[in-house]
């Protein structure tokens, strides 16, 4: 599917900095994003997106490209998980950012 390997740190890299981005923005116009939300656009993805899911799931017999690895889901859970409660017990806070 990709041409290339994923690479976690990189893609954690641009995911901060397009985080930054939005934050920045907002600061300096008021929104989060560019543009506005366009629905109909939005609607138009997730049916391609599920059409393609569905094209898959009738060829292969699997809805997802990769099994689903369930061991790998709780590791990623548990990291998200201790990495909360490490912010709690340094900050005194659950959440980096205040509920809005």
């Amino acid at each position: 599917r990709n041409s290339q390997p994923f690479d976690r740190e990189e893609s954690i890299m641009h995911a901060k900095i397009r985080s930054s981005e939005a934050v920045q923005r907002e600061r300096s116009t008021g929104k989060r994003n560019s543009q506005p939300f366009d629905h109909k656009e939005s609607i138009v993805h997730a049916k391609i997106t599920s059409s393609e899911t569905v094209q898959r799931e009738r060829n292969t017999g699997q809805r997802n490209s990769q099994p689903f690895d369930r061991e790998e889901s709780i590791m990623h859970a548990k990291i998200r998980s201790s990495e909360a409660v490490q912010r709690e017990r340094s900050t005194g806070k659950r959440n980096s950012q205040p509920f809005d």
